[in-house]
């Protein structure tokens, strides 16, 4: 059935829902405002890059052809935290141009945001989540993150999440919450994959979870619906109990019930019971572990992060499941950029001042900030999906290590109509494993090399699917005037499995500017 909006409204949507959450003039003026006429509350950030490939195999086939690829991007970065108003808003267009090529001439998206805005003091807010990113259609098709190669088995993909709350006191130390959630996912490519959630959470929790005896009740009601799929619907009722067993220790006890047809014709009646354990030794050390067992069986999700001086540690382990089917099998906390967004949460709260921290770290390192360790693919279903991601950076004050490691099991939870045609229709499980390693170093306090080498691997249980790429680069970066940076650099890429195997070769070179 065809479900939500169609591919333009939704990017659409996307644009206008978080620019004006995110960037509206007048909500900059009334938090500048706010501030104070000394400081700023929001900061807008313009930039353009123009870069020149050169690669012996364009369209990464196995018999290589030549091609040299002109790439201009057009981009800007605001980021704000007001008392009323916060956004962290990415977007750039990227127009590419083949010299042999003009047919595979085209212009490319990318948009990350987030933004939320406070609509009555203390009780009403709206949250709104999307991106316009390119993906990769199937797990074993040909894979690559660069842009400037053409490639079949990837789409562009737009996911948005709008979410209208209500919250506040309901009498001594009650609070209550009603949140309604309404979800997107659009292909440009891939039609199957479009789908939508819809939720209304009402919640209710009492007591001091840090000092006594807290305990939370939720009831929970969700439609999933994909474009060539069936309609899925799940209602759920969860109560807790808190205690702080330890200064730095919470333990609380989980149990519930839970309605779903995502593996009946039917809704079926389940349990829920769990524990989770959140440990908060200190300001550089957070643990959580929540586990449950569920109608699908077990869930759990894992959070862990350290810090010292010079290194940050990330840790994550997720079983659940995915009711969109944009981004499937992703895993982990998204892009490079994103990864060390969060590692550096601690080091620098601001989010002004981490955005720098971060962008500069990703310039040394010659890293493509919108890059995945694992692509992912599509699906045409919801899926059960095994997460689990490692990262560790350790910057040094001339030398600076990241390593992302990650992996993931993805299946499909129910049947879906006659005649879709995805990766988990031939195969029941699909694994995927991936790391990326990239050491910078200065030269001068203007001029970094650095060297990547990545490995990612793809497998079904059905007909021995199975895919890898390798990739190894260097570069060297520079300052070469005020806010303006230089990088080259060279390539090589391997693919091997059982779809379009192929090699290639390029070298490259940008002029960056930020204004």
């Amino acid at each position: 059935m065809t479900v939500g909006l169609p591919l333009r409204p939704a990017l659409g949507v996307v644009a206008l829902a978080i620019t004006t959450l995110a960037c509206g003039p007048a909500a900059r003026a009334q938090e500048a405002a706010q501030q104070g006429e000394g400081g700023r509350a929001w900061r807008f950030t313009p930039s353009l890059s123009v870069q020149q490939t050169f690669t012996d195999n364009y369209r990464i086939q196995p018999d290589r052809e030549s091609d040299a690829v002109t790439q201009a991007t057009v981009g800007m970065r605001l980021v704000g935290a007001g008392t009323r108003l916060r956004g962290d808003l990415d977007l750039s267009l990227t127009g590419l141009a083949y010299a042999r090529h003009s047919e595979e001439n085209n212009i490319q998206r990318y948009l990350r945001g987030n933004g939320s805005v406070e609509l009555l003091e203390d009780r009403a807010f709206v949250e709104v989540n999307g991106s316009v990113t390119q993906q990769q259609i199937s797990a074993f098709g040909p894979a690559t993150d660069n842009p400037a190669l053409a490639n079949d088995n990837r789409t562009q993909v737009t996911n948005l999440t709008i979410s209208p709350f209500i919250r506040g006191p309901l009498g001594g130390s009650v609070q209550y919450e009603a949140r309604y959630t309404y979800g997107l996912t659009r292909s440009s490519q891939f039609g199957a994959a479009d789908s939508s959630t819809s939720g209304l959470l009402l919640s209710l929790q009492g007591g001091d979870r840090q000092r006594t005896l807290s305990w939370s009740l939720a009831a929970n009601s969700q439609v999933s619906d994909f474009s060539e799929g069936e309609e899925s619907e799940s209602d759920s009722l969860r109560g807790t109990l808190s205690y702080p067993v330890l200064p730095s220790v919470v333990l609380t006890g989980i149990g519930g019930v839970e309605r779903s047809d995502l593996q009946s014709a039917t809704k079926e009646r389940h349990s829920i019971s769990g524990l989770q354990l959140e440990w908060v030794p200190s300001e550089r050390t957070n643990l959580s572990a929540r586990f449950e067992r569920r109608y699908f069986g077990d869930s759990h999700a894992v959070n862990f992060s350290f810090r010292t001086p010079r290194t940050v540690w990330t840790f994550s382990d997720t079983r659940d499941i995915n009711l969109l089917g944009g981004g499937t099998g992703n895993t982990g906390l998204g892009s490079v950029y994103d990864v060390l967004f969060l590692q550096f949460a601690s080091v620098e709260p601001d989010l002004q001042r981490r955005d720098l921290l971060v962008r500069s770290l990703i310039t040394q390192l010659n890293l493509n900030p919108n890059a995945t360790v694992i692509p992912g693919f599509l699906s045409a279903s919801p899926t059960l999906q095994r997460r689990q991601s490692l990262s560790l950076a350790l910057v040094g004050k001339r030398s600076n290590l990241l390593l992302q490691a990650s992996q993931s099991n993805t299946q499909r939870v129910n049947n879906v109509a006659s005649g879709i045609s995805d990766d988990l229709s031939r195969a029941d499980n699909v694994r995927q494993r991936g790391f990326d390693v990239t050491f910078s170093h200065k030269l001068t306090p203007i001029a970094s090399v650095s060297t990547s080498v990545s490995w990612q691997r793809s497998r079904g249980d059905i007909n021995a699917q199975s895919s890898a790429l390798k990739t190894v680069s260097t570069g060297y970066n520079t300052q070469i005037g005020y806010r303006t940076s230089l990088n080259v650099g060279a390539r090589y890429t391997q693919s091997t499995g059982s779809v379009q195997p192929y090699t290639e070769r390029a070298v490259y070179g940008s002029v960056g500017f930020s204004f």
